[in-house]
């Protein structure tokens, strides 16, 4: 049986219940609910879960021999569902017993989530396949879909594979020795690459890299990266059009010219030497750490706010990130453990955290070159949220620290806190921008003493505009 803190942590009882939990399972750390007038009540929440995650986080409700009916009436009033319950009012068992009665209660529910989760993806199987079926018939009327998604803004790149770095493993790059790397991905609708770099001490020169089609050898897409725009993590790159070729194989090739140390990340082995990556005339098994992105072939679609740009080509006047864009951040240190939507909208929701810390995200490796302003529009999402102060700050790629801590900003790198009240946007600016900068997203409860619950402190945009004419 799992009796791990994770199980211990999304199990509660009544109040009456508590001594008797703890008598047979001491190392359980339990919610205390109790009904309210207008829901549940978390009397006691060791795990630290938001209100408003309590349907999600809840394992079971374990009851011995409460009245139920008043809890049971709360949850369903509440969250629009039935309370998950482990009922042993009528069990005699004491000690061990009623021990393995509580793990067999959890496995029960398990099995039983399993079982549902099973039928809702047999389900979206079927649906999925009636959908292909559809798209097969719809397909001369796509180019108009295509373009309704891209005024609806909400971005058309998806990432299809990922392959992790492996930790202390590089491969040094040398001045004017390309180095070859097959995608693990075809060709067909390929609208960004990415790669990682471990060490950057480059003193000068730059960075090529484009993109080469096996079958018919042809190039697609070249990037030029100078020395003062390398820094150490991930590096994405966009084609302003994702590809409309023939599915085929298709290789990244990158080439440092310049002086200094420059090493990408490397992943891990692959059987097949074809896989591996080509250092000038030496071929190795050891696979370069990449991912990449589709869209639909032939798309023009939003550059991602982090990627390199094609060069030779200009930046817009204006460039709007939103929607799955803003998915792109990095979750330094929210309050939820992952980066999502504000509920029923498209806002990037970096809940508060109590007592005052604060709340961050981060979109590495930005070029800001030519922009003279930018924007991030904050919002509070939840009418019973706190008030909640939000920040924007940048910093050079190059000053990023090693972990996921928060830098020092310079004053005139940051907007400063700015305090709003649940409903009221506030756009927040910064004009003096370095060239290649990673950007900060900040959230903190504007008084430290409140509760983080409903904290949906959220940014709907983020706004790059260039040219004299916004400075």
């Amino acid at each position: 049986m799992c009796e791990s803190n994770r199980e211990a942590e999304q199990v509660a009882v009544l109040p009456e219940d508590r001594a008797r939990l703890l008598s047979v399972w001491p190392e359980a750390a339990p919610l205390v609910l109790a009904a309210a007038p207008d829901g549940v009540e978390l009397l006691e929440n060791p795990a630290g879960i938001a209100a408003e995650e309590l349907h999600f986080r809840l394992r079971a409700l374990i009851c011995f021999g409460a009245d139920l009916a008043p809890l049971r009436a709360g949850f369903a009033a509440q969250f629009g569902a039935d309370l998950p319950l482990i009922d042993l009012r009528g069990s005699a068992a004491e000690g061990t017993a009623l021990r393995a009665g509580i793990f067999a209660g959890l496995w029960r529910l398990s099995a039983e989530e399993t079982v549902v989760t099973a039928r809702a993806h047999a389900d979206a199987l079927r649906q999925i396949a009636a959908l292909r079926q559809e798209n097969e018939r719809l397909r001369s009327g796509f180019a108009a879909l295509e373009r309704a998604a891209l005024q609806r803004d909400q971005g058309l790149r998806e990432r299809v594979y990922w392959n992790q770095p492996q930790p202390g493993k590089s491969l040094p790059l040398r001045d004017g020795v390309p180095v070859v790397q097959r995608l693990a991905c075809g060709a067909a609708g390929l609208s960004d690459v990415g790669f990682w770099l471990t060490d950057v001490q480059a003193q000068s020169g730059h960075l090529e890299v484009w993109l080469t089609t096996l079958q018919d050898g042809a190039r697609h897409g070249e990037w030029r990266v100078e020395a003062a725009g390398l820094s150490a993590g991930s590096q994405r790159f966009s084609l302003p059009r994702a590809l409309d070729v023939a599915e085929q194989t298709v290789a990244l090739d990158l080439r440092w010219n310049g002086r200094g140390k420059v090493a990408v990340a490397i992943a891990a082995k692959h059987p097949d030497l074809r896989h591996g990556h080509r250092a000038g005339d030496e071929q190795s098994q050891d696979a370069l750490a990449t991912a990449a992105w589709r869209a639909p072939p032939g798309a023009t679609c939003r550059p991602a706010l982090s990627a390199h740009r094609v060069a030779g080509v200009e930046a817009p006047d204006r460039i709007v990130v939103n929607g799955r864009g803003l998915l792109d951040a990095i979750n330094l240190n929210s309050g939820l453990p992952d980066l999502s939507f504000a509920q029923d909208s498209h806002d990037l929701l970096l809940h508060v955290r109590p007592e005052g810390q604060i709340a961050a995200a981060r979109f590495e490796n930005v070029d800001l070159t030519g922009a003279t302003r930018l924007t991030a529009r904050a919002m509070i999402r939840h009418p019973r949220a706190p008030n909640i102060s939000f920040a924007c700050a940048l910093t050079p790629s190059g000053q990023r620290p090693a972990d996921l801590a928060l830098p020092q900003f310079a004053p005139h790198f940051t907007t400063g806190w700015h305090d709003l009240h649940p409903g009221a946007p506030q756009d927040l600016t910064l004009k003096d921008l370095p060239p290649v900068v990673d950007i900060y997203l900040l959230t903190r409860l504007t008084n430290p003493a409140h509760a983080p619950d409903f904290g949906w402190s959220s940014f709907s945009a983020l706004t790059i505009d260039f040219g004299s004419e916004h400075a």
